[in-house]
């Protein structure tokens, strides 16, 4: 016997009874905070369990804030704002301050309602213009280098030939930047703790073999390896004492690349965005 549907009327609601007051039980009213969890939520494309793993909280407390049962620790706001990229205003629904308007803001915005269709335009020019060259005075400036796309003690043939691979890589614009001729990746942990596995150091080229003085770090080649070491008038010495030095022999021959000048700190490195807008930049001022 197939089961039987009935039909309900649009829009009824079932709600369970109070059996002390004989009444409908009211229904829950859930909190902003709860709705705004939940909308931001699904916006970021998060299911439930996700956001906890990101909080470091279960699934269950997640549904139990969205479903107002329970309210989020205090100490886990910041969290909660940052994983759901929102702000602290908008997670309880305050109004933002920074949409306020100043009383200048507002004199300003007065003025600008009482001017003509063309003088409105004019002025709309002029602050375009003005937020252009705002831009252009906060961006930072890049320079290119010639990056050798072959790590630091990795092998290399012909010396005179080391930097074949190189290729004009981006970095931000400093005195320690500006003056070095060459970037280079290092490869293992002989100059640790001072350069690490993976570091970028900057190299100054030199105009002569003296121009290095004993107790400086450079760049060097020899046989079929390029090294980073700390150079000495008997050998190339390493940071980590485990490694030996390098002697300098008749049969080994050691060519300078030239001076490490510094290591490059991620600050120096441009995200994709400011090196195309760099490139755009430079087009349009050419």
């Amino acid at each position: 016997m197939s089961k039987r549907s009935f039909p309900r009327p649009a829009g009824l609601k079932s709600r369970p009874f109070d059996l002390s007051s004989r009444q409908p039980s009211a229904p829950r009213v859930r909190p902003a905070l709860c709705e705004t969890i939940r909308a931001a939520r699904l916006r970021r494309g998060l299911d439930q369990k996700e956001l906890a793993s990101l909080l470091g909280v279960t699934g269950n407390a997640v549904s139990n804030w969205e479903s107002g049962r329970s309210r989020p620790d205090i100490h886990l706001l910041p969290s909660i704002c940052g994983a759901l990229g929102i702000s602290l205003n908008r997670l309880y629904s305050l109004p933002d301050p920074s949409d306020t308007l100043s009383e200048r803001e507002t004199r300003l915005l007065s003025s600008f309602r009482r001017l003509t269709p063309g003088h409105k335009t004019a002025v709309e020019q002029l602050s375009s213009s003005l937020l252009e060259t705002q831009q252009a005075e906060s961006r930072r400036k890049l320079t290119t280098i010639r990056f050798i796309d072959r790590p630091l003690a990795a092998g290399v043939g012909d010396p005179a030939e080391f930097d074949e691979t190189a290729f004009r890589a981006y970095l931000v614009s400093s005195p320690e930047v500006d003056r070095a001729d060459f970037a280079f990746p290092v490869n293992g942990d002989s100059m640790e703790p001072d350069y690490h596995d993976g570091d970028v150091v900057l190299v100054r080229e030199l105009l002569s073999p003296a121009d290095l003085k004993p107790g400086r770090v450079g760049a060097f080649i020899v046989g079929n390896e390029m090294y980073i070491k700390v150079y000495r008038k008997d050998g190339l010495y390493s940071l980590n004492l485990k490694y030996p030095p390098i002697r300098f022999t008749e049969e080994e021959h050691v060519f300078l690349i030239g001076e490490v000048i510094a290591r490059v700190d991620d600050s120096l490195i441009p995200t994709d965005e400011e090196v195309e807008d760099w490139k755009k930049f430079r087009l349009e001022d050419t």
